[in-house]
């Protein structure tokens, strides 16, 4: 029998580790695992696995599994944004670790509204941290633009985290005003 794995396979598994019970540790070493065996296979070079490399939602997987953890993973979801921005670049290819990507390929690695979501979700699971809720709203104010430039539709969704990262944040009454301030922006938006 001839079995084909394919990305949607490896992304059940990484979403089957994000929804486990498991300690945040555990998850982020599962998913680092499939995804560094993914990666593996980004360069072009044919073979029964070929076809099973990285895509958005396996990157917006590794950012969730990043959420589930208590340790700062703030530079390494950091580096998953810019290497997906890097890939969704116009060039025909790109070039890792010595090797040529397919522009094809990299059409498949693109941060979307789930990505920053993601991202955002990460800070505002950091409680206790102002910081951390206002690189949420920095990633909101920046993905408002992109919507802005027509890039992808922005939704409520992204308006709520950063209110959840502001509410978590423990800045009392700092939090509560960047909270309100987030609100209005979105009831401007909504109005125009």
């Amino acid at each position: 029998h001839h079995v084909t794995i394919d990305s949607e396979m490896y992304n059940i598994c990484m979403d089957a580790w994000n929804k486990s019970n498991a300690n945040g540790e555990k998850i982020v070493g599962r998913v680092e695992s499939i995804m560094n065996r993914m990666e593996e296979r980004l360069p072009l070079g044919g073979g029964d696995h070929s076809i099973a490399r990285p895509d958005t939602y396996t990157y917006n997987c590794l950012i969730n599994a990043y959420s589930k953890w208590e340790e700062d993973s703030s530079e390494k979801i950091e580096g998953i944004l810019e290497k997906m921005n890097a890939f969704a670049e116009d060039a025909p290819s790109s070039e890792t670790n010595g090797n040529t990507i397919d522009g094809e390929i990299k059409s498949l690695i693109r941060p979307d509204e789930v990505t920053y979501n993601s991202l955002i979700n990460y800070y505002a699971t950091r409680k206790n941290d102002h910081l951390a809720a206002q690189r949420a709203e920095d990633l909101l104010l920046h993905i408002s633009e992109l919507s802005r430039q027509g890039k992808f539709q922005m939704g409520t969704t992204s308006f709520n985290i950063v209110l959840k990262a502001w509410g978590n944040s423990g800045g009392g009454i700092h939090g509560a005003q960047r909270a309100e301030s987030v609100l209005q922006m979105m009831i401007k938006l909504y109005r125009q």
